[in-house]
């Protein structure tokens, strides 16, 4: 990315909080990656803003840990914390298995049909060799669950650490084994839940977390 690059123009109305979003998706898609200098005044001029709400989106993100100060007053795109993912990794698992405790009664067949499509692509999407687009899938096809719960405050608390999980699930996407395996416990999942087994559907929930965590840990070892 240049800074001779003019992006569209960011609505005055939600320019702080605009500026944050794409920075951050920047981040975790990789499009600014590890260890990159990020200049205020460059991105001001990309986005056609000003530079107070840049650097306001970058106090916000230093505060999630996706970019660093460096005491001369530079800032950087933060290095990917492997050993950080392992801990998120059980964050992950027990919220949504919170969730689907309290929203297994009001997944319907709607929601489960909502979930087969997705996880049939998933599938292609992996098969595609898509880390942007099977993450997305991903991401959804556990946002059914979620949601069914109606619990603002977890839903938001998730979201926050799934964040951090996408971007290092799309940076080693190529290393990581087994991929389809993801698809298989989803399968497992939608059963689960359609035949109103909670304490299984549960269990399944958590053994698909724990294979990206097992991803994690042969990444570490290499």
């Amino acid at each position: 990315m240049t800074t001779q690059e003019r992006l569209p123009k960011i609505k005055r109305s939600f320019v702080r909080d605009e500026a944050y979003k794409r920075l951050r998706d920047w981040i975790i898609e990789g499009t600014l990656s590890p260890g990159v200098v990020i200049r205020d005044l460059d991105l001001a001029e990309q986005m056609g803003v000003s530079r107070t709400p840049i650097r306001e989106a970058l106090l916000k993100l230093e505060d999630e840990g996706f970019v660093i100060t460096k005491p001369n007053r530079s800032t950087m795109v933060s290095e990917i914390n492997l050993a950080e993912a392992k801990s998120l990794y059980s964050i992950v698992w027990t919220l949504e298995k919170l969730a689907l405790e309290q929203g297994i009664n009001h997944i319907k067949d709607k929601q489960i049909n909502e979930m087969i499509v997705i996880n049939e692509n998933l599938k292609r999407a992996i098969m595609d060799r898509n880390p942007l687009k099977s993450n997305a899938y991903d991401t959804d096809f556990h946002g059914v669950i979620i949601n069914s719960s109606h619990n603002t405050e977890l839903s938001t608390i998730l979201n926050r650490v799934k964040q951090k999980l996408k971007r290092i699930e799309i940076f080693y996407f190529n290393q990581f084994n087994d991929l389809l395996t993801s698809y298989d416990e989803h399968q497992e999942i939608i059963l689960s839940i359609k035949l109103r087994k909670k304490d299984h559907a549960s269990s399944a929930i958590e053994n698909n977390w724990k294979q990206g965590l097992l991803n994690i840990n042969n990444i570490i070892k290499k």
